[in-house]
């Protein structure tokens, strides 16, 4: 591909235009032309030498690579020049793509990732409509044994802070209480 050795292709199309200019002006000698004018002649016919090594590369690369390659050295020739705007460029894109990284790994964990369950999918949850009050345990043991829609069933009290004690140090965290 002709995008990273521009200048070798270019150096070959010139090669070639010239070998074609050689046996044109030849093939006029031979008709019985003079050498200056036999060269002449063979330019007239090829037309603009360096029109056509730029439409051979057109026709011979892909120009948005072509573009996009371009476009890539010169920002790197414009980054190198301010060292201190490359600096703050990269650190922005660094803290950007950092950040959206950790919020993403916290979606995907809280959000996206299927539970920890056999078929998570089929996992619902049960509780008194419109109500703000807590299911008590003996609702909560009557729905369990009545019930003949689901396989098994949990209950949960919601987040709060406990005191959780270990080697003689007591720290506050947040728990749920749940059944088994």
């Amino acid at each position: 591909m002709g995008i990273f050795r521009r200048k070798y292709w270019d150096e070959e199309r010139a090669r070639e235009v010239e070998a074609y200019l050689e046996i044109e002006t030849a093939h006029n000698i031979a008709r019985g032309m003079p050498v200056e004018e036999a060269c002449l002649a063979a330019r007239r016919k090829l037309g603009n030498a360096t029109l056509i090594r730029e439409e051979i590369y057109r026709m011979n690369s892909i120009g948005l690579l072509e573009t996009l390659w371009q476009d890539l050295r010169y920002g790197l020739r414009v980054l190198r020049k301010s060292p201190g705007f490359t600096l703050v460029a990269v650190l922005s894109l660094a803290l950007g793509m950092g950040a959206n990284t950790a919020v993403f790994s916290v979606v995907h964990a809280v959000l996206l990732r299927a539970l920890p369950y056999p078929e998570p999918d089929r996992l619902v949850r049960v509780g008194l409509w419109g109500s703000l009050e807590d299911v008590s345990i003996p609702e909560y043991d009557f729905w369990k044994e009545q019930s003949s829609v689901f396989a098994s069933a949990a209950a949960d009290r919601g987040v709060a802070n406990r005191n959780l004690v270990y080697g003689g140090k007591v720290e506050a965290v947040a728990a749920q209480t749940v059944t088994a």
